[in-house]
């Protein structure tokens, strides 16, 4: 974390921040994480009047520049990887392990019965799996999350995705 004029870098997760580190006569105290310092100084490294809070140009503008304020979507995985992806269970590999004694020793009735054991066994994990992510799916689509926000010196609601989300340094701007 090396100063570069009036600004300092902080390193939040994977996103990257820079506040002034003089702000309103107060050394701001470089390091410190965004939650443990005060409002008038995360304000000020952010360039906004807590007061009027951002102009509807502004909150667009970086809106559109940082992007909405969302988690990405995972990509599903195939059907294919999901049902391979049942068998790294120690249960599993046990039972493969046995079907393949069985072959090696010749029981061979054996051996298909372990290996439709896998199979079994592989299709009710993915048959459970999938209702677990209905559940979820069902859940999430339910909920809602909402954003208290100050546009033009005036207080509304708006759904937290139209939120803009903080990506660059303030010392790029």
């Amino acid at each position: 974390m090396t100063p570069t004029g009036p600004f300092s870098r902080d390193q939040i997760g994977d996103v990257d921040m820079a506040m002034q580190t003089e702000t309103g006569g107060q050394q701001a105290a470089v390091g410190q994480n965004w939650y443990s310092r005060s409002p008038d100084t995360v304000a000020a490294a952010l360039d906004i009047d807590p007061e009027a809070g951002l102009s509807a140009a502004t909150a667009a503008e970086r809106l559109r520049a940082d992007g909405p304020n969302a988690l990405p979507e995972e990509k599903p995985k195939p059907g294919w990887r999901r049902f391979l992806d049942e068998y790294r269970g120690y249960m599993q590999i046990i039972l493969v392990v046995a079907a393949a004694v069985s072959l090696v020793i010749q029981e061979w009735s054996t051996a298909v019965l372990l290996f439709l054991l896998t199979v079994l066994n592989a299709v009710v994990g993915l048959r459970q799996q999938g209702k677990a992510e209905s559940a979820m799916n069902a859940l999430k689509s339910m909920m809602k999350a909402s954003a208290r926000v100050r546009r033009d010196g005036v207080e509304s609601k708006i759904p937290a995705e139209r939120r803009w989300r903080r990506r660059r340094s303030t010392a790029s701007r």
